[in-house]
């Protein structure tokens, strides 16, 4: 360019030479087009560059003198195979060696100017390999080829064949590969096409594979992998491939990865080829032009167009360093670029920079006039340090352009705008930058630029702008704002101050009435306890008193008086019943356990139940029903409380020759809320009737009509009868007529739906709240008839083990049964158990409610015990909750019996629990004489017990050291204990036990015609003949040789 200037003459600006070459088409050659599009590149000995094409043969070029010549494949000797060279190789001896496309590999042969055809085979398979996509020379000479479809293979120089190693990792096959390095272990790391990458050691085998995960972070970028570069010096390996993967750092000290991409000055992330000068920097071919990269700085320079590179893309893994030339060479599809790395220095020249436009809204700002007396600008924005902007002008642009001449289209720019921004903002070549809505304040805005070669000026351009802000965000406005808040934090002030008066009373006011409601919980606990604690007293007073009763001998004025007395207390005891019913359910801790029953029969029963007291009254007491059959979901015991309370307050109301009804019937009537239907009871009386004004009364507690009260009625009876149906989810209707008699009318639902799932009781459940293992006795059974049965259950006495921590109790219970058990007495679970453990009852009374050790516990540890868990347990409570009962057997209880209880009841749970114990005792020895199989079923410890005793007798039955001694110790088990068990399950002594099972199998062996008499003896342990035979005698009534004539005759 030359200049002219005023005063100092014409001066020349040379024409800067670009830094890159590029080797294109020469018209003077027809064929010079191979060229241009170049994949595979080497050097020879000589200089020359052998450059090969993509479909247009091979290249030799000498750079000093300018030859060229063009080698084609044909059909003639000495031609290439393929004209699609991908890959090229100068090995250490000087061949040069080329992989095609289609044509396997290629060597050069000197004397004769033209090529041998070596044809790649794989060993495995005899499958011919056509697609050489790289060729590598190891530190020891070794030649190995990369193949696209039969992965590595190694190549035999001197014989020309090749062997096939196809490295695989998890399952995982390198079968196309684009890259080998060798890292300075003698390892190589092969690059894959689609299967990232792999690592071989030809000595040891080893194999890694290293991919592209998307989850973590910290691993390859691509699978696609065209160019790998060892840096021996650092132990690192470069990676470059597709898939925007940039480029890749791997340590091969740890393994990790580091990734150097756009975010890092990259101006493209698909990498083709990769080169080091000798100054450590890397060159890069991508997509967009070459890169340089200094792994010290990790800062990326580009070359582009520019700078004399091609547009187009480059080719993989196309890239030669020339040792003689002292270029690098990157193949692309525009030719061979070639450039001297050390000639390309960084340049250092500074970069001004100017704010040169100033838009608003993407307007442009003209300096302030008349006729633009709103803009911001008094001056042009060239010469203007800073800007005030209305709080609507929030949306402006500021553009901007860098003075250096060598490159001007190079020139990168950076920003930042405080106190918004700390660090700088990267515009890349972008000339501007717009801010939108910025807040009212001040900011300070910087810029700068970067040469061509990427070197950021210290010269910065400022401005500052100020964003004024809108009225509602002035000084008075703020004033005002802090006036009201003042004002609203008075008036909250005051307004909390009045809350909290409030508060403070309403504290007060509730503790006081919590202090009220405690008292009164406090008072009803206690006279709930005193009523928990009568029931035991008057199980004492009642049951000797019904001794009396039914004693012959009595005279009768005296039973007369015993009568009052019994009949006074048994009521005491209902009234106490029937306050601890009410009171669980004020408390919520009376639940419903609903079972589906017939319900017509379940009132029929209680109905039946009343008629012999109607009878003495000479009242008629009738049952009707439309149905015999109606299921529906109910608490049978809770009924029956329903239902006796309102036929004895109907009994006690109606007066001689009247009529009492009961009539049951379902319903259905969509328009209720039963749903599903609803079952009526009637009871109807002919009494006295009760004032309409009262009917509403009746069911509160302790309420009785004064017309019709008398001294029987407690007021509690209808008031639990409501609370109980309203259990149910049911109603409960009265109509009363004075002189004409009371209708009570009953609505439970049908159905289960109104129940929830901890209402509802299985008929597992059921039936093991209603049966317990004891075998029935008939009501009818008198005291005496009891202590028959129990006198004739064993010619001996048993021993029977009473826990209490009721003396009187205790002490009552060892009267009741002395005459027939020998009784032991325990005051607690502690003591009880150490009593158990020593005396092994024959039976076991516990009550639940103990210190030290409560009845629960202490039977879960009985019968987890093999030394106890056969003995019976009869659980004593004085709760009437059913899931104390439940709890009572899912810890192994034989039976439960409530407090307070009759001499009878407590005389038949005891029989029926040894009674059954006999039986069971009688099953087991039967199960012994029949061999003894278990059963599908789950086993309990006693079946266990006397499995395994069963078994280690019929393993050791004809061993001559056998014995008691040597069983019990096999079994873990003292001889006392082991005793004890064997007689209370099988009525057998040990001795007895084994006798009987030798016997048993001396029978069955017999019984087989295969023995002899004198064999059979020993087979079984015995030694003494005549013993054999007498003992033989005594068990089957024949002698052994009489037994097998038997068996021979039939």
């Amino acid at each position: 360019i030359w200049l002219g200037t005023f005063g100092n003459g014409i001066n020349l600006i040379p024409r800067i030479q670009p830094k890159f070459k590029l080797l294109k088409h020469d018209v003077q050659y027809s064929n010079t087009s191979t060229i241009n599009k170049i994949w595979g590149i080497c050097e020879d000995r000589d200089g020359q560059l052998w450059v090969g094409t993509d479909g247009m043969g091979l290249g030799r070029y000498n750079l000093i003198t300018g030859e060229k010549k063009y080698y084609r494949s044909g059909d003639e000797p000495g031609r290439l195979s393929d004209d699609a060279i991908l890959s090229a190789l100068c090995d250490s001896k000087g061949r040069l060696w080329f992989g095609t496309y289609a044509g396997g590999l290629n060597l050069y042969d000197r004397e004769t100017d033209s090529f041998i055809q070596i044809e790649v085979k794989d060993h495995k398979n005899g499958i011919e390999v056509n697609d050489i996509r790289s060729i590598f020379e190891a530190d020891n000479g070794e030649i190995w080829l990369g193949t696209n479809g039969a992965g590595l293979m190694k190549l035999n120089a001197d014989h020309l064949s090749f062997q096939n190693i196809l490295p695989e990792v998890a399952g995982l096959s390198a079968s196309d590969i684009r890259a080998i390095v060798q890292d300075n272990s003698g390892g190589l790391w092969l690059g894959t096409y689609g299967a990232g990458l792999f690592y071989y050691h030809p000595e040891s085998g080893e194999t890694k594979h290293l991919i592209f995960d998307r989850v973590n972070s910290g691993t390859l970028k691509s699978n696609i992998i065209y160019s790998l570069l060892f840096d021996r010096e650092k132990n690192q390996l470069w990676i470059g491939g597709s898939q925007n993967g940039g480029l890749n750092l791997l340590n091969l000290n740890d393994l990790t990865f580091s990734l150097f991409d756009h975010n890092y000055g990259l101006a493209n992330d698909n990498i083709h080829a990769i080169e080091m000068d000798s100054h450590g920097r890397l060159w890069v071919s991508t997509n967009t032009g070459i890169s340089l990269f200094d792994p010290d700085v990790k800062e990326f320079i580009n070359f582009n167009k520019l700078d004399g590179v091609q547009e187009k893309e480059f080719s993989n893994g196309s890239v030669l360093n020339s040792s003689i030339h002292h270029i690098i060479c990157f193949g692309g599809a525009e030719g061979l670029n070639y450039f001297n790395a050390d000639q390309i220095k960084e340049n250092t020249d500074a970069t001004t920079v100017l704010i040169t436009d100033f838009k608003i809204f993407n307007e442009n700002v003209l300096v302030r006039s008349k006729d633009n007396s709103d803009s911001p600008l008094d001056n042009t924005i060239m010469y203007t340090e800073s800007i005030e902007l209305h709080y609507k002008q929030n949306n402006f642009t500021l553009g901007f352009s860098g003075f250096h001449y060598s490159n001007p289209d190079k020139i990168k720019y950076q920003y930042k705008l405080k106190p918004v921004d700390q660090d700088w903002n990267n515009l890349q070549y972008q000339r501007s930058v717009t801010f939108q809505n910025l807040k009212a304040g001040e900011y300070q805005f910087y810029v700068r630029a970067s040469n061509e070669d990427g070197f950021w000026s210290e010269s910065i351009e400022t401005m500052l702008l100020t964003v004024k802000p809108p009225p509602w965000k002035s000084w008075w406005a703020y004033l005002l704002y802090s006036f009201l808040l003042a004002s609203f934090i008075l008036w909250i002030y005051y307004y909390n101050l009045k809350q909290a008066k409030m508060r403070h009373n309403l504290v007060l006011e509730k503790k006081l009435r919590s202090q009220e409601h405690d008292m009164y919980e406090e008072r009803i606990r206690f006279y709930m306890n005193i009523s928990h604690e009568l029931r035991m007293p008057l199980m004492l007073l009642i049951n000797p008193l019904e001794e009396l009763i039914t004693k012959e001998s009595i005279n009768t004025s005296l039973g007369r008086t015993f009568n009052v007395m019994y009949r006074s207390a048994n009521s005491l005891l209902q009234l106490i019943n029937k306050l601890l019913e009410f009171r669980k359910i004020e408390t919520g801790k009376l639940k419903l356990l609903s079972g589906k029953h017939n319900i017509v029969e379940q009132i029929e029963e209680n109905s039946i139940a009343f008629r012999a007291l109607a009878a003495k009254r000479n009242i008629q007491l009738s049952f009707e029903t439309s149905e015999q059959l109606i299921e529906a979901w109910f608490d049978k015991e809770k009924l029956e409380m329903i239902l006796n309370n309102i036929l004895s307050n109907a009994i006690k109301n109606t007066a001689e020759n009247k009529r009492i009804l009961v009539r049951v019937r379902a319903d259905q009537d969509p328009s209720t809320k039963f749903p599903a239907g609803y079952i009526t009871i009637l009871i109807k009386d002919e009494g006295k009737g009760i004032p309409e004004d009262e009917i509403d009364k009746i069911f509160e507690r302790f309420y009785q009509v004064k017309e019709v009260s008398t001294s029987e009625g407690t007021g509690i009876g209808l008031a639990l009868t409501k609370k109980l149906v309203e259990l149910h989810k049911g109603n409960i209707h009265v109509e009363s007529k004075i002189n004409e008699g009371t209708s009570f009318f009953v609505f439970l639902p049908l159905g289960r739906g109104h129940l929830t799932e901890e209402e509802i009781i299985t008929e597992s459940s059921d039936n093991q709240l209603s049966t317990t293992p004891y075998i029935d006795i008939e009501d009818t059974d008198s005291m005496n008839q009891l202590l028959d049965k129990l006198a004739h259950l064993s010619p001996e006495k048993k021993k029977l083990l009473v826990i209490e921590d009721n003396k009187e109790i205790r002490y009552y219970l060892s009267d009741l049964l002395k005459d027939h058990f020998i009784v032991e007495q325990a005051e607690n679970g502690k003591s009880g158990l150490e009593k158990a453990r020593q005396h092994h009852p024959s039976l076991i009374i516990s009550d639940i409610m103990m210190p030290e050790l409560d009845g629960l516990e202490l039977c879960k540890i009985l019968k987890s015990e093999l030394e106890t868990s056969h003995i019976p347990i009869l659980m004593i409570t004085a709760s009437i909750n059913h899931h104390t009962h439940i709890h009572s057997f899912e810890v192994g209880a034989d039976a439960y019996i409530t407090k307070p209880f009759k001499p009878d009841l407590l005389l038949s749970r005891i029989y029926n629990l040894l009674k059954s114990r006999e039986n069971l005792r009688d099953y087991y020895l039967n199960k012994f004489k029949s061999g003894y199989v278990p059963e599908s079923r789950s086993l309990n410890k006693d079946e266990e017990f006397l499995i395994k005793v069963n078994e280690f007798i019929h393993r050791n039955l004809n061993k001559d050291d056998f014995s008691i001694t040597k069983l019990h110790e096999a079994l873990g088990i003292s001889r006392t204990v082991f005793y004890n068990k064997i007689k209370s399950l099988t009525n057998y002594s040990p001795i007895e036990l084994i006798r009987h099972i030798r016997l048993k199998r001396a029978a069955e062996l017999l019984s087989t015609r295969e023995y002899k008499v004198y064999e059979v003896m020993l087979e079984v342990g015995l030694n003494d003949e005549k013993h054999f035979r007498q003992l033989f005698k005594n068990q089957y009534g024949v002698i052994p040789s009489e037994f097998l004539q038997s068996i021979l005759k039939n």
